[in-house]
């Protein structure tokens, strides 16, 4: 059908000469795959051929001066040794070892630019594409003007077609009764169309007041999902959970909804990849680098209840350690839930939290629980953003 390849296989006779082809090659392990790929891999040469190549009749003088320097202390004579070394053969083991070994040192030697600056703004790139590069941090973010490389080979017209007559022109097609479609003559799949609206739409996005100016940045960093604002980014974020997680089945870009819906398919696709990333960012968490701290591991209410700080151990009374067990009760069920009611009569957890609420403002010390919540919620957010971050890499 359209937009659909057909799935023949390669012809018998020709997959028996194929064959043929790879049992007949005298060095398969010179190839990576198929000697049909080409893709030789050439032997290196061993110190008795290049022995062979070096001691030639027309490097005798330059290995005479290497011995002579030698001898009389003055060095190598790196002239001579880049003549001779230059006399080894093209595959050469040793030759490689002596190339690479002066370029890494002549590299080291080079001022190279920092890898990295201190603070949060060169931690991650910018959802407007803001420090994606070190050295120049603004290049390519979103709202610059285009860059035009080419000159222009044909001047514009002064009146462009109607954008109807073109579509039905070049687009539209007929259809044949009793079938559904017709077979792409390239034989492309119709997904290559969609990541490339996806890529298009990635790239090219005109300001509507200046159409210089692209509110979208110039890197492919899949803005149609994450937008390239920071009010777009936070729209399809979960603020719920604060594991880096996207809302299920979202993404950014609005004008897309206008497209073929295989486009927004592959968009609600790469949404579920991100958000297996960032819970498998999580449950591996390499080298402690997703960690709450201990106090700030459970939610805030529960938390600021074991702190000493906030709550003193003379102020913790029956009615206190009863409330905190149907507060904590009520929690585990609220997050079987997922979070969220069952049905409109379901507020055993909005009860309990009220309580617990209640008591704690009773019995807590103010300054201290205004001051563990802000840091509590801190300690979530810089999760949160950590795993996000990391995932849309």
């Amino acid at each position: 059908m359209n937009g659909r390849t057909d799935s023949k296989s390669p012809p018998k006779d020709l997959m028996e000469q194929w064959d043929k082809s790879l049992k007949d090659a005298e060095n398969r392990a010179e190839f990576h795959g198929d000697k049909l790929l080409a893709d030789r891999q050439v032997k290196l040469t061993g110190i008795w051929h290049d022995l062979w190549k070096v001691l030639h009749p027309r490097n005798v003088p330059e290995i005479t001066r290497i011995a002579i320097e030698l001898l009389l202390g003055q060095g190598l004579d790196v002239t001579s040794a880049a003549e001779v070394v230059a006399s080894f053969p093209n595959d050469s083991k040793a030759r490689s070892q002596i190339i690479q070994a002066q370029v890494q040192s002549r590299y080291d030697k080079m001022l190279h630019p920092p890898l990295t600056y201190l603070g949060d703004a060169f931690q991650y790139r910018a959802p407007d594409g803001k420090f994606n590069s070190v050295l120049h941090p603004h290049l390519g973010q979103a709202g610059a003007p285009y860059a035009k490389t080419v000159p222009s080979k044909a001047h514009p017209l002064g009146a462009l077609p109607d954008p109807g007559d073109l579509f039905d022109r070049l687009m539209a097609r007929e259809d044949v009764p009793g079938k559904r479609g017709r077979q792409s003559p390239s034989g492309l799949s119709s997904m290559l169309i969609y990541h490339a609206t996806i890529i298009i739409h990635d790239i090219f996005r005109t300001n509507d007041s200046d159409k210089n100016i692209s509110d979208s940045s110039s890197y492919l960093d899949l803005s149609p999902l994450y937008g390239y604002t920071m009010e777009m980014q936070r729209k399809i974020r979960d603020d719920k959970f604060k594991l880096g997680l996207l809302k299920p089945d979202t993404f950014a870009e609005d004008r897309l909804l206008r497209q073929p819906p295989g486009v927004c398919i592959m968009l609600a696709m790469y949404n579920r990849y991100h958000n297996y990333a960032a819970t498998q960012l999580k449950r591996i968490n390499e080298n402690g680098k997703f960690s709450i701290p201990a106090k700030f591991q459970k939610p805030v209410l529960l938390a600021i209840a074991d702190s000493s700080d906030c709550i003193p151990a003379d102020r913790r009374d029956d009615q206190f350690l009863q409330a905190l067990e149907q507060y904590e009760a009520a929690w585990n069920k609220w997050c079987k839930q997922g979070r969220k009611q069952i049905d409109e009569d379901d507020d055993d957890y909005e009860n309990a939290e009220n309580t617990m609420e209640g008591v704690l403002t009773l019995r807590g010390k103010a300054d201290k629980m205004r001051d563990f919540r802000v840091a509590h919620e801190a300690a979530w957010n810089k999760l949160d953003d950590d795993l996000f971050n990391t995932a849309r890499l």
